[in-house]
Parts: C-alpha cells; sequence; structure tokens
C-alpha cells in the first residue's frame, strides 16, 4: 500500500511520512504539487497527505486536480488555517479529512488506520 505526503516542508514531510510508514504503507514524499499530480499519472496511492498553503498550488487546487485523475483516492488536507469556511471548501473540493496544525498525531493515525480498514474491508 502506497501513500503520498505533498507538503513543502521536509520537516513536516518526514514526520507523516513516518506515520504512514509504521501504519505498513510505503511513504513517498513530493515537495512540489506539481510532482505529485505527475507521479499519480502513474501511481495511485492508497492516501494522500497535502499540505493547503504551497508554492505553485495551494491544497485545494491540488485536491480539484487530483480528482480528475484519483477519484477515490482518499487525501487528507492539513493546514494552519482555522477559517472554517476554508475547511468546508476542502471538503467541497474532494478532501476526506482535513487537520488543523498544530495535528494530533494520534488522530491522524487513527486516519490512517480507518483508511486501511476500509481498504481491506473494499
Amino acid at each position: 500500500m502506497l501513500a503520498f505526503v505533498v507538503d513543502d516542508s521536509a520537516t513536516t514531510a518526514v514526520t507523516y511520512r513516518r506515520i504512514v510508514e509504521k501504519a505498513g504503507l510505503v511513504g513517498r514524499s513530493f515537495s512540489s504539487p506539481i510532482e505529485a499530480l505527475e507521479a499519480l499519472a502513474c501511481e495511485t496511492p492508497d492516501i494522500v497527505f497535502v499540505d493547503y498553503q504551497m508554492p505553485e498550488l495551494d491544497g485545494i487546487a491540488f485536491i480539484e486536480l487530483m480528482r480528475e485523475i484519483c477519484t477515490e483516492t482518499p487525501v487528507v488536507l492539513v493546514t494552519a488555517n482555522h477559517d472554517a469556511d476554508l475547511r468546508r471548501r476542502a471538503l467541497r473540493a474532494g478532501a476526506s479529512r482535513v487537520f488543523v496544525k498544530p495535528v494530533d498525531l494520534v488522530a491522524l493515525r487513527t486516519c490512517v488506520h480507518d483508511v486501511l480498514d476500509k481498504r481491506s474491508a473494499a
């Protein structure tokens, strides 16, 4: 199983990648949302984590473009923005979950396990 982590912060990407790898997934990190979208043309991850505020594309624009390629893959948006409207826009764009920074790592781990459970039950 495969997880994409799309975040321009190397430290954050490593943290999220470790979480998914401890859950038994292979983690691939992308500092560029464009590179992550290009990779989606070749492989379909089981879950995607994407930061909201990035150069090139924000997380919502990424999700909208991602949904043109992968309609069923769960995607988790992570943001430092506490605005409820942003969370609603992310969910309308196709985010499965939205986490606000600082992210509760236990909740993030639970999210990964929930996705894995749903995938294995399907």
